[in-house]
């Protein structure tokens, strides 16, 4: 009776153990060492594997190692210390893809042969790796654009200095010598100025001017420069979704993307072929874990029949300066000024391509909430007006003030927001002109809180590159502009004599 007991026991802890391995999370198999042939492997092996029982007892351990080193490297140090853990290596399955395992093992010799044997325990890791790779990228992007927007930024305020100085000078007669030199150097500070413009862009810090804007309406607008952009011998096909949901974006900028798609489908179709264009709409409250998306949006679809991209090449195409020998596909700052302008945009872009197969990008763009709002046509001029001026950059400043006086109006001018707010005097000052990054008190908190005090105040926000500026949602669109550096004097004039106009048409 108790032998019989005994071995109910042994049999149900026999049944436990088996369960235990059978139901474990990640593989587990066995292999003589001698003849590298597995005896046992639980059902997660066989998942990752894509093996049966029968088909992986018939194939030798090598076989499943991608990389023959990588299993000699294993082997040694199993032999060193009689076992190894987290072993990082590539097993090839049965569909001949290749997945990325952690591999751990011990040597275990069987008491009544003599032989050797390997117990090894199998996580696929092929995922984990994706992403922390992802976001290895990620803050390397992000490094990246911090190092270009603080660089643009500073580039910036030097361009703003210059053009400012060329376009005073030109203001006086000069010798037809002079004036030519005079004409080069602003044009070469233009140059500079739209790389900059694409590194702020790259870095998501250039001044955006969103609105709520028909994303079909918009393309259509930009084909005549499009098909100028992709030359005679390439075609384009429209495919837009008329009930496609309004977007909440800059056009201009949605204009720029546009066009560095198609200068990036150019150059992938030397010999011609056909640029694709089409709209369509994307439903939210999806999973954003799994990368699905969170909320409702207008997908612009953007493909070429070009030479398209091996993954090597795809991973690196938003990088800036990134490009290969094999292809022009990605040279300069043509797909990382898309990315950040998308990004800014609150929006995401993937891109799709094989070699031989052209490239597809898919960009989702969040809907708008609310119809596009009917512009004021209305525009007035105002007489005299006294304009309090912000700006921690002394050359800027002084250019600045000089330019605004000869425009007509009365400037007094403060190096910081402190100052500026200190000496804000709503009798002497109509409107103010401030920059946005500034030591003490920054232009957005130096608008805000003149703002609370004025809420009608008129405000001309300039910057290198644009801030975090949600605190002034609560401002009237009407009484707010963005100027992003360098900018020429008449641009400045314009964005005044706009919003003293909307001004004095709200008082009417």
């Amino acid at each position: 009776m108790d032998l019989r007991k005994t071995q109910l026991k042994l049999a149900h802890s026999e049944s436990i153990h088996r369960s235990l391995v059978e139901e474990c999370p990640f593989g587990i198999f066995r292999y003589c060492l001698s003849t590298m042939h597995i005896e046992q492997a639980n059902s997660a092996l066989l998942h990752v594997t894509g093996y049966t029982m029968e088909e992986l007892r018939s194939i030798s351990v090598p076989d499943l190692y991608a990389n023959p080193d990588d299993r000699q490297r294993f082997l040694s140090r199993l032999h060193e210390s009689g076992s190894t853990h987290d072993f990082d290596t590539h097993f090839r399955t049965r569909s001949g893809a290749v997945v990325r395992v952690s591999l751990s093992g011990y040597l275990c010799p069987d008491p009544e042969t003599g032989q050797q044997y390997v117990q090894s325990y199998v996580v696929d890791i092929t995922r984990q790796r994706e992403l922390e790779e992802q976001l290895s990228h990620s803050h390397r992007m992000e490094a990246v654009g911090r190092l270009a927007g603080g660089v643009a930024h500073d580039f910036n305020n030097i361009t703003q200095s210059i053009s400012l100085s060329c376009e005073l000078a030109l203001q006086a007669p000069l010798a037809p010598q002079l004036e030519s030199k005079l004409l080069d150097i602003m044009r070469q500070t233009s140059h500079a100025a739209e790389i900059t413009r694409q590194l702020l862009a790259f870095s998501r810090r250039q001044v955006l001017q969103p609105r709520v804007v028909d994303i079909n309406d918009c393309i259509r607008k930009a084909l005549a420069l499009i098909t100028r952009t992709l030359g005679m011998d390439i075609s384009i096909e429209l495919k837009l979704d008329e009930t496609t949901d309004h977007i909440f974006m800059d056009p201009e900028q949605l204009t720029l993307v546009l066009m560095h798609l198609a200068d990036n489908a150019r150059e992938a179709m030397p010999r011609g072929g056909v640029f694709r264009i089409s709209t369509s709409s994307a439903p939210g409250n999806s999973d954003p874990s799994r990368g699905e998306l969170p909320e409702a949006c207008a997908v612009l679809t953007v493909a070429d029949t070009g030479v398209g991209m091996d993954e090597v090449t795809l991973r690196h195409i938003f990088e800036p300066f990134f490009s290969t020998k094999e292809t022009t596909l990605t040279t300069g700052l043509g797909l990382s000024t898309v990315h950040g302008v998308i990004a800014q945009s609150k929006g995401r872009i993937e891109c799709s391509s094989s070699p031989g197969d052209g490239a597809t990008f898919r960009i989702y763009l969040p809907v708008a909430h609310a119809q596009p709002p009917c512009e004021n046509k209305t525009r007035s001029s105002r007489g005299a007006t006294g304009v309090l001026l912000a700006e921690d950059d002394p050359i800027v400043n002084k250019h600045l003030a000089h330019a605004l006086k000869q425009a007509g109006y009365s400037v007094d001018s403060t190096c910081n927001g402190q100052e500026a707010l200190a000496a804000f005097d709503p009798l002497r000052h109509h409107l103010l002109v401030t920059d946005i990054v500034m030591p003490k008190l920054d232009g957005v908190e130096l608008t805000r809180k003149l703002c609370e005090r004025f809420p009608a105040l008129p405000v001309v926000l300039i910057s290198g590159f644009s801030e975090e500026i949600s605190v002034l949602q609560n401002l009237p669109p009407g009484h707010l502009s963005y100027l992003q550096k360098p900018f020429p004097v008449s641009r400045l004039i314009a964005a005044i004599r706009e919003l003293l106009a909307q001004s004095t048409t709200e008082h009417d």
